[in-house]
Order: C-alpha cells, then sequence, then structure tokens
C-alpha cells in the first residue's frame, strides 16, 4: 500500500454510493460482527495514538461494514513507522484481513488522481488577482517637526493626505515549470495639506489647487510583469519583478527592473541574488542600479535567520528647474528721416516711417528720443540690418541634473519567530556601510549615522480568509540618518524612517529617527482587512545640527489608517 492510503477518506462517500459490482469476493459492504477481532484491534490502535478518533463510526453497538473499517486501517497504516511493536504486529494484521478492500481504495485513488490531472491539463491557468486600498496618512515623510524647521516657517496645522490605490494582476502557467505575472497599479493623493507656510503659499493649502501637479489624477502604471521559471528548488526571475530582503528594512514588496536566481539548499536553507534598477517603481528621476542578495535559514518550523544586502552601483542624479527673465523681443524700425547710430558705431539711414515686429505687426509711426526712452529701445546692427530690442519679460526654464550624495551599502541581519501560537517577533539591524563620516562636507551633511535597528512584536492571528480575526503590533525604532532609504521609501515600515532629502536642489541626509509605535489589523470581513496605527518619533540625535534645516526636538505625530480589500 503506498502513501494514496492516506486520502482514503475522501473515496467513502463514492463507495457508500456505488455498486458492490466489480468488488473482490468479500462483499465490502457487509456488515462486522460486532466480535470480530477486527474491533478490539482499532481500539488498541486509538488507545496508544496511532489513530486519532474512529471518523464517529464507534457509537453505541452499531458496526462497521468492512469499507469503513478498511479506512480506519488505512490511516493506521499511515503511521506505522511510528508504531510500537505490538500495534505494528496488529497492523499487519489488519492489512492482511482487509486486503481486498485496501486495494480498492487505492484503485478509486488513483483514478480520482487521473481524473483531477486531466482537469488541471484541459483548463487555462489564467487568473485575475488584485487588491484595492483607501489610506490616510499625516506626516507620511517626517516632514513635520516641533518646532517646524523643514520649511522654515512656523507649523500651522497637520501635514496630511488621503492615498487611494487600485492593482489589478494577472498570473498564468504556460508551461510546465514557467510562470507569467504581470499588474498594473494605479494611486493618488488628495486633500494633500502642506501643514506650513512656505514661500507665498497659504498655510493647510490643498497642494492640489495650486502646483497643478495633477497628483489627484494620476496616471496607470505597470508596476509588475515577470517570467519566473522554477525547477528543483531552483527559482530564476526576469522582468520587472517584487521581491523581499531580509525582514523588510532593506527592501520589501516594491519592483525593480532586473533578474535574480534563488535556489533552496535543503529544508532549511536559501539563497538568492540578484541585479535591478530601483527606479522601476517610478520615485527616481534617473536609473539607479543596484545589486542585491537574500540568505534564509530555518532553525526550525517557528524560527528563520535572515542575512540581507543592497549595494547601489550609480549615483543618483535629481532634476532641478529654475527660471531666466530674459528681454529678447526684436523689432525692426523704418524711418526715412533720421539716422541712427548702430551697435557697430555707424550711422545708419532710415526708409519708411513704420516700426514693425518681427511678425510683420505694424507697432506704430515716427521715432523721437522720447519714444526711444519711453519704450526703452536698444540698437542692433550686428547682422548689417538695423534692430532694436523692446525691452520685455521673457521666462526661460534652464534645466539641470544635481549628483547627490545619496547611495547604499547595506547589510542587514535579522530573525522572524513565533514565540507561540500568538505571539511573532520580527528584529533586525542595518548598516548602511557607505565611505567616510563626511559625504560632501556640506554643513547638512556634517556627521552621518549608518546603523539602525527596528523590532515588531504582534499578538494575535489574523487570516485574511477569516472575518472577525485581528492583531496587534508594537514598533521601536533606532535609525540613523543614512541607515535606510528614507527618501524613496523602498522598506517595510510604515513611516519614511527619517527626513532625508536628495530630490531638486536638495542633498542631505537628516536627521533620521528613534520612537515607537502602536498599530491594530482586523478582517471586517473575508479578503477585507482595517489597520490604524500611530507613532510618536524623535530624531536619532536631537542635539545634532541640521545646517539650514536647525535642530528640533522630535516629530510630528504619525497617524494612519487604512481600509484594503484582495481579490
Amino acid at each position: 500500500m503506498n502513501k494514496k492510503v492516506l486520502t482514503a477518506a475522501l473515496l467513502t462517500t463514492v463507495a457508500m454510493t456505488s455498486s458492490a459490482t466489480g468488488y473482490a469476493a468479500k462483499n465490502p459492504f457487509k456488515d462486522l460482527p460486532q466480535d470480530h477481532w477486527a474491533y478490539d484491534a482499532v481500539t488498541m490502535l486509538a488507545k496508544d495514538g496511532v489513530i486519532e478518533g474512529d471518523n464517529g463510526y464507534f457509537h453505541g453497538n452499531r458496526t462497521l461494514n468492512r469499507y469503513e473499517m478498511a479506512e480506519i486501517v488505512a490511516k493506521a497504516m499511515a503511521n506505522f513507522d511510528k508504531a510500537k511493536p505490538a500495534d505494528k504486529g496488529a497492523i499487519r494484521k489488519l492489512k492482511r484481513e482487509f486486503a481486498s478492500e485496501l486495494s480498492d481504495i487505492d484503485d478509486r485513488l488513483t483514478a480520482v488522481e487521473e481524473d483531477v490531472n486531466y482537469l488541471k491539463k484541459t483548463q487555462s491557468s489564467f487568473k485575475w488577482y488584485g487588491d484595492a486600498r483607501i489610506r490616510f496618512f499625516q506626516n507620511k515623510d517626517n516632514k513635520m517637526t516641533h518646532p517646524n524647521t523643514y520649511w522654515g516657517n512656523p507649523q500651522a496645522g497637520k501635514e496630511k493626505q488621503f492615498e487611494k490605490r487600485l492593482r489589478l494582476g494577472m498570473y498564468a502557467e504556460p508551461a510546465k515549470n514557467l510562470v507569467v505575472d504581470g499588474r498594473l497599479k494605479y494611486e493618488d493623493s488628495s486633500f494633500v495639506h502642506s501643514g506650513a507656510q512656505y514661500d507665498n503659499t497659504p498655510a493647510n493649502a490643498n497642494l492640489n489647487s495650486w502646483d497643478n501637479s495633477d497628483r489627484n489624477q494620476n496616471s496607470v502604471r505597470l508596476d509588475k510583469l515577470s517570467l519566473k521559471w522554477k525547477n528543483a528548488g531552483t527559482t530564476l526571475v526576469v522582468g520587472r519583478n517584487e521581491f523581499n530582503l531580509g525582514q523588510g528594512l532593506l527592501w520589501w514588496e516594491n519592483s525593480m527592473d532586473g533578474a535574480y536566481v534563488s535556489h533552496e539548499f535543503g529544508p532549511r536553507f536559501n539563497l538568492m541574488a540578484g541585479w535591478g534598477d530601483m527606479a522601476a517603481e517610478g520615485w527616481h528621476d534617473v536609473n539607479m542600479p543596484a545589486y542585491f542578495a537574500n540568505a534564509e535559514y530555518k532553525a526550525s518550523k517557528a524560527t528563520k535567520f535572515t542575512v540581507a544586502m543592497l549595494h547601489t552601483t550609480d549615483k543618483l542624479k535629481a532634476h532641478s528647474s529654475s527660471f531666466n527673465t530674459s528681454l529678447d523681443y526684436t523689432y525692426t524700425r523704418i524711418d526715412e528721416n533720421a539716422t541712427v547710430k548702430g551697435t557697430d558705431g555707424h550711422d545708419y539711414w532710415m526708409e519708411g516711417k513704420s516700426w514693425t515686429a518681427d511678425d510683420g505687426t505694424v507697432m506704430g509711426y515716427g521715432w523721437s528720443e522720447q519714444d526711444k526712452q519711453s519704450m526703452n529701445f536698444a540698437l542692433d546692427t550686428s547682422d548689417g540690418n538695423l534692430k532694436e530690442k523692446l525691452n520685455g519679460a521673457t521666462t526661460t526654464t534652464i534645466s539641470k541634473w544635481d549628483e547627490k550624495d545619496y547611495k547604499f551599502n547595506q547589510i542587514a541581519i535579522g530573525v522572524n519567530t513565533q514565540l507561540s501560537n500568538k505571539v511573532n517577533l520580527i528584529a533586525e539591524g542595518v548598516r548602511n556601510n557607505i565611505t567616510g563620516n563626511s559625504v560632501t562636507g556640506d554643513a547638512r551633511n556634517a556627521r552621518i549615522n549608518k546603523n539602525g535597528f527596528w523590532t515588531r512584536l504582534t499578538y494575535g492571528k489574523m487570516d485574511w480568509n477569516k472575518p472577525g480575526s485581528w492583531k496587534v503590533y508594537a514598533d521601536y525604532v533606532a535609525l540613523g540618518n543614512a541607515s535606510v532609504d528614507s527618501v524613496f521609501w523602498g522598506h517595510h515600515l510604515n513611516f519614511a524612517g527619517g527626513n532625508s532629502s536628495f530630490k531638486g536642489s536638495d542633498n542631505r541626509w537628516g536627521n533620521g529617527t528613534r520612537g515607537w509605535g502602536l498599530g491594530t489589523q482586523i478582517m471586517l470581513a473575508s479578503n477585507t482587512n482595517f489597520e490604524l496605527a500611530y507613532y510618536k518619533l524623535n530624531p536619532y540625535d536631537k542635539h545634532w545640527g541640521d545646517g539650514d534645516y536647525g535642530t528640533f526636538g522630535r516629530y510630528d505625530d504619525i497617524l494612519l489608517a487604512a481600509l484594503s480589500y484582495s481579490f
């Protein structure tokens, strides 16, 4: 008898409703007499823990037919190696007694497996999946501080916004061991408030109403499109793929363009390495290539250790724009009654009496020194023709690319352990091994801290398919200003992790962060989740000066509330 007897119970119902025609000589539905020795044998096996229960067959003096008894014997056979010597003898004897019924169970299970395999071959593997999320966020990027120094103006409200995200994916298996996985994503922000007055913008301005960024009408973009091949413990993924590194301080469920390969060295150890462009998520102004690797060791069913690395191979360049006002409206004047001196020092006799613009538009007649002064003309004869330039405001946009100090050579060591049925602990430490204590010598980068730590303790057992299930968690972080990416936010945390800024003309590592947070998640319905979290954070070292951005005692409190649905 092979392993198929483990699922023999699936066939009992079928057998009970089928004809006995074609069975072995013994009728499998014939009741066993109450004094049959098999009852005592099965009772002993149940008592010794070889089988668990009797499927409800033993009730009072009700007898079992041979097929029902064979089902119990099959379960006992599955635990043969764990049985005591006396129990093994009983199992062997039961196997001989019910050999024909066990054989029939095996044949029927084989037929079921063949039917299932046929259905798998004839049915399409294509399927849709996705998720939707609505989220409220306060002080999402750690920009608001007490006292507020980021914008150089007093705080005048809370920095906050609402966010919406919809992702729609497709999954297919076009061939054995081959998977195609793609996903589109739409996300936007609305009711975005700055929280402080800066430049000429009023306090609490809804940014959508003035900066023309169309944050509340964003575009759909390709979030993921990858080809995965898996065979004998080796997995190769190519394309825009999504993966995790360590426990999440380096990279978590975000996209990269590139490839990686992983291999399972037995049931306990897995190693993954790859290369990709971090800009795939749409955050960076230019390509940001990086090497990455992840090693995972399962010490037990409850505990696994991870070592992860992420190393950028190029310098970040950020785009910025400046505006230049020039006076470059050119007009040509023809006057037959006067002589004018050009910029080349020669006198020029004007023909005609009208001023005309470059496009031929008539601007007026006559010429006098008063006209020249009031209209602010300047003569230009550099091309051999007499022209005069009228001062007027023309705005020219000057684009430039600024090279940044943003770079990462991170390594993280972490652990994830299930302390009990409802208690889980995650902890991870990280170091960003960038060269030197000061990246540029800029006053705002006078000191950097490369080390960071995060831990999360969770209580509860939440199941996305079980309405009413829940969990609560507590976070503690101590993140140096250069330890994690607090600008483009590829990590797993619910907040930026600091106030670094390498956008536009900014080039600063910021102040890092240290503090705690509490959160909870509950399943309102199957696949419908509500999350609420609150964080109270300080700078990593509040005594550090930060140049133009000053010093401060704490960050404004962080609050998020999210409603998510997956399908």
